[in-house]
């Protein structure tokens, strides 16, 4: 049997897969889209969302709404 007969891929296989996957890092473009996120969801507003509630101060108060910070 010949030292050149293994049960691996040959040199070339080797080399060819090595060169097509530097040359794919190399020219890969950016995808952005592949990154994208649409923003926080139901759970994370349910945990962090703050309302606001603006009560409406009778006339012998002052005349500008006064609001309250209620965390749900």
């Amino acid at each position: 049997m010949n030292a050149s007969s293994s049960s691996g891929p040959s040199l070339t296989t080797t080399l060819v897969s090595v060169a097509r996957s530097i040359l794919s890092d190399l020219f890969h473009p950016y995808r952005p889209e592949r990154h994208y996120m649409r923003g926080p969801g139901p759970k994370w507003r349910e945990k962090n969302l703050v309302n606001i509630v603006v009560i409406r101060p009778d006339r012998s108060m002052r005349s500008t709404p006064a609001r309250i910070r209620i965390r749900i």
